[in-house]
């Protein structure tokens, strides 16, 4: 995470800098999907309900088309069915990584690597920990006004209970459809 910081700071601080103009994508987001694992019984698929609030500041690259920066994504996630005996997913999550979004006259495309995936659950002292990706449409509105339909999938390889971390013999995965809307400057 800190080479991210250091290389958008060598960025802004270098010569050909005046070449780069600074931007963002701002979006939030309702959603479903499903957080689990097919192969376990424990970690069984259940339904989740999502809202996510994104930032991603950047800088303009080549003209105002291509932003490249830092996506943050704070995410809220409810689990829908509730299964006896099973985790109850609940929670909220923090995600974190490079990103890029390239808007053209009727939308834009954005994807981001989230390398930095933590899921924090509704009960004391449980954190997943892993990685995942970002794809997003958003079809123009007005302005700088985008309607947003995005994908999200993270796999959780690490679980943290109370101080102590452990790998998954079955990875916990998240994915979910999303629809919004998003502001980029």
């Amino acid at each position: 995470m800190k080479y991210i910081f250091a290389i958008l700071l060598t960025l802004i601080l270098s010569q050909p800098a005046q070449a780069f103009d600074f931007g963002a994508h701002m979006a939030g987001h309702f959603g479903y999907g499903d957080m689990g694992n097919e192969t376990s019984d424990t970690y069984r698929d259940r339904g989740m309900g999502t809202f996510d609030l994104q930032a991603m500041p950047g800088l303009h690259v080549y003209g105002n088309n291509l932003l490249v920066g830092l996506m943050l994504d704070y995410r809220f996630l409810s689990q829908l069915s509730r299964e006896g005996g099973l985790r109850d997913f609940s929670g909220r999550s923090f995600l974190a990584g490079p990103g890029a979004s390239y808007e053209l006259s009727f939308g834009k495309l954005l994807f981001a690597y989230d390398m930095r995936a933590r899921h924090y659950l509704a009960s004391p002292d449980t954190t997943y920990k892993g990685s995942g990706y970002h794809f997003l449409f958003g079809y123009r509105l007005i302005g700088d006004l985008f309607l947003d339909l995005e994908y999200v999938v993270v796999k959780y390889n690490a679980v943290n209970v109370s101080g102590t971390e452990t790998g998954l013999d079955f990875p916990v995965s998240h994915a979910n459809f999303g629809l919004g809307l998003s502001w980029s400057f």
